[in-house]
């Protein structure tokens, strides 16, 4: 392990100070203090790089950016950027476009090495006048030997080879699904000491064994992206976020790729999951409770309503004579389909009545598309209609009958009662009045008092002023007019809970003044889960959950995971209760998770913070930092304490302990901190150096000053110390880097 490194990056702003944690890829420790000294440019944050030796994400240029690399392609001949799987992408004209990458020998695997090449691909157009163009292949045109690595699209086919080659014989993994045009899918190609295995989108899709192969599959040749050579067999395609790792990646690394890219759904709960496919299109199947599939058919998006469980009811059991029966699939998982019943594995739902219909046809008017399917049999799934064979389904519930204004039920199951369902009552004598509306109505744009506008026409420009009246129709059902008075009769205020004119909260008194109700308080929110300084292992799904209040309007929830990455939830989280969300971090590091609750049609606002560590096995390194705390206001010219004392290296196995440890669990992993090294002065062999890096910013983000020490030898200059920082109400930025290098 000598020489091992790992990096992580912490980051503190003020004068009003936050703390944010994000992590880098492990670049070599020469390249790390190049960056430190500025002599390079900042390397690019990337997923889990664990024996990455290349990365071409493919956003901006075509440039590896581990900088192990160059990439390089003539004038006229370069492909474009496009819109991309992640982010942007580089289309390859299918003429003369290639990007080349010079050989250094560490590209020439051996026979029997581990390493594995992945990227995302879009065909733009097959061309049977070219056999395989090239996606990535170490090969030059005119030498039929030794290949180490190589994968090729077949034009005559539509599917990808993941192959090699020694001096005579060339064997391939090809895979089973024909590759659609204009669709992205991620390829694998694993190669260890005795197969080549093809992943589809995160799934194994095929192998081939080479074990028998003689030879050596070394050459000096440079790599060719989207071409063979410089001559022939260009290939009509786009390519992104292209990886070459030095190693045989699992099948759980795999996944965790193709999920960073395609998350899965958390709107749909389960008793509303039909069943999962393993990406919108050219999908497998598996059933609703198999989490290693992203996408959720859900019956709530489809019908546009819950499906209500009987008492009793398992929505997802079959009933007698399979009458709620959608599909079948040949396993629980990893599944292909057949609407002919010749697979065990049988989709059931709710109340669903089912058909499948082909070529013209249409769903009837009372039903609705669940999946369709690329054949009768052996399918591969889609949750829109690209496919020729297609499930259309009824639903009971779903059908829609008229409501009966007077009765307080609901009817027609649209959770609109009586005078509330416009549609149906809204011309019934019973719901028509005028003037200022009384409790529990709001004004309509026709000029009419409600419980509920329904579908007459409402301009809410959400520009958090109420705008009520016969121009502007703002009323009740307006974010931007609840906790105001608006059309309601006096001591009322629109409610943002029922959207009609209401009494104030108990609490709070109506003030004629402003029309709002008075003390009303500010927004609150605090993170229940996770709990603050908690463990995760990477690529492990973490529930954030909430909870949030507010008298005068609804909030919206926004959730910031610390690395980059948002999730803004749809809103009305106070009376959806939909504002908790999971995540799971594809790379290891300290996370500040920030959540932050706004009004909706308001400007207030409140957060709420946590910390958590997550793990990977392995060196783990972690950036503390306890001063100063977040939130702090820093005065002017006085000398600011640092503190980063706490920041830790951790190792991590999913073997027993190490004897003479004493370790702790995260997840599946086993793992204990490692001494402090010894500071300078004090007895005790370091076993490693524990490298501190601080770098500071004006408020225009200039940088003023670098700091470099390790914990061994610059103690109180890099990891407690002091700083002054000139001048008064300026906003400064301090960044840490922590790193790990065995001695």
């Amino acid at each position: 392990m000598k020489g091992e490194k790992t990096l992580v990056v912490a980051s503190i702003f003020f004068v009003s100070l936050m703390i944010l944690s994000v992590s880098v890829s492990a670049f070599s420790l020469s390249d790390f203090f190049d960056w430190f000294m500025g002599k390079s440019e900042k390397p690019r944050l990337s997923p889990e790089d664990s024996g990455l030796i290349l990365y071409i994400p493919f956003n901006d240029s075509i440039n590896d950016v581990t900088r192990n690399y160059d990439a390089s392609c003539p004038s006229g001949k370069c492909p474009v950027k496009s819109d991309g799987k992640v982010n942007n992408s580089y289309k390859f004209d299918g003429v003369d476009d290639y990007v080349r990458i010079s050989d250094d020998g560490q590209f020439s695997f051996r026979k029997g090495e581990n390493y594995t090449l992945s990227t995302w691909v879009s065909i733009l157009k097959r061309d049977t006048k070219k056999a395989f163009p090239a996606i990535i292949q170490k090969w030059e045109d005119g030498e039929l030997k030794n290949i180490p690595f190589a994968i090729n699209y077949e034009n005559s086919t539509g599917k990808i080879l993941c192959g090699i080659r020694n001096d005579s014989t060339s064997v391939s993994a090809r895979s089973n699904e024909i590759i659609q045009e204009d669709q992205w899918n991620m390829i694998t190609c694993v190669y260890n000491s005795t197969d080549i295995l093809i992943y589809v989108n995160g799934i194994l899709n095929n192998r081939a064994h080479y074990a028998g192969l003689s030879g050596d599959l070394t050459n000096t040749n440079d790599i060719w992206i989207g071409s063979i050579s410089r001559n022939y067999g260009f290939l009509n395609a786009s390519i992104d976020d292209l990886r070459i790792y030095n190693k045989a990646l699992t099948s759980e690394e795999i996944t965790a790729l193709y999920s960073a890219v395609i998350p899965a759904s958390t709107t749909c709960p389960d008793n509303q999951t039909i069943l999962r496919l393993s990406a919108t299109t050219n999908a497998h199947a598996s059933l609703w409770d198999k989490s290693d599939y992203p996408v959720k058919v859900c019956y709530d998006t489809i019908f546009g309503k819950q499906y209500t469980r009987a008492t009793g009811e398992n929505v997802h059991e079959c009933k007698t004579g399979d009458t709620n029966k959608i599909i079948n699939l040949s396993a629980d998982i990893n599944a292909q389909a057949s609407v002919s019943g010749d697979y065990a594995t049988k989709v059931c739902y709710g109340d669903l009545v089912c058909r499948n219909i082909t070529g013209t046809q249409t769903c009837n008017a009372n039903e609705e598309l669940i999946v369709s399917l690329s054949s009768s049999e052996n399918a591969h799934l889609s949750s829109g209609n690209d496919y020729p064979i297609k499930l259309c389904c009824s639903s009971v519930q779903a059908i829609q009958v008229t409501e009966i204004c007077n009765n307080q039920v609901d009817d027609d199951n649209d959770n609109l009662i009586d005078c509330a369902d416009i549609a149906d009552c809204g011309n019934n004598p019973a719901c028509l009045q005028t003037g200022n509306c009384d409790a529990g109505e709001t004004l309509c744009s026709d000029g009419v008092c409600r419980i509920n506008c329904g579908t007459l026409p409402v301009n809410c420009n959400n520009n958090n002023i109420c705008e009520s009246g016969p121009l502007n129709n703002e009323s009740c059902q307006c974010s931007d007019c609840h906790g105001l008075q608006d059309a309601c009769a006096t001591n009322l205020v629109c409610s943002f809970r029922t959207n009609t004119c209401q009494p104030c909260p108990q609490g709070t008194t109506f003030n004629p003044t402003d029309g709002t109700c008075a003390n009303d308080g500010v927004p609150s929110i605090q993170i229940i889960t996770p709990g603050q300084w908690q463990r995760f292992k990477t690529n492990v799904d973490i529930s954030f959950n909430q909870t949030s209040s507010n008298l005068r309007k609804n909030l919206n929830i926004t959730w910031h995971f610390g690395n980059g990455q948002i999730k803004r939830t749809e809103g009305n989280c106070l009376t959806t209760g939909n504002c908790n969300t999971t995540y799971k971090y594809p790379q290891q590091a300290h996370y500040l998770v920030k959540a932050i609750a706004r009004e909706q049609g308001g400007t207030r606002t409140a957060e709420d913070f946590v910390d958590i560590l997550v793990y990977k096995p392995g060196i783990n390194v972690f950036a503390v930092i306890t001063n100063p705390a977040r939130g702090e206001s820093i005065e002017g010219n006085r000398a600011v304490y640092f503190n980063a004392s706490r920041s830790f290296v951790s190792n991590c196995t999913i073997d027993a302990c190490p004897s003479g440890q004493s370790c702790y669990n995260v997840g599946n992993l086993r793992c204990f901190d490692l001494p402090k090294p010894p500071k300078q002065g004090e007895s005790g062999t370091a076993t490693y150096k524990f490298w501190f890096n601080w770098t500071f910013f004006d408020e225009d983000n200039n940088q003023e000053a670098n700091l470099l020490g390790t914990w061994n030898n610059n103690y109180r200059q890099v990891v407690e110390f002091h700083r002054a920082f000139p001048g008064e109400n300026e906003r400064h930025t301090a960044s840490l880097m922590v790193g790990y290098e065995q001695i």
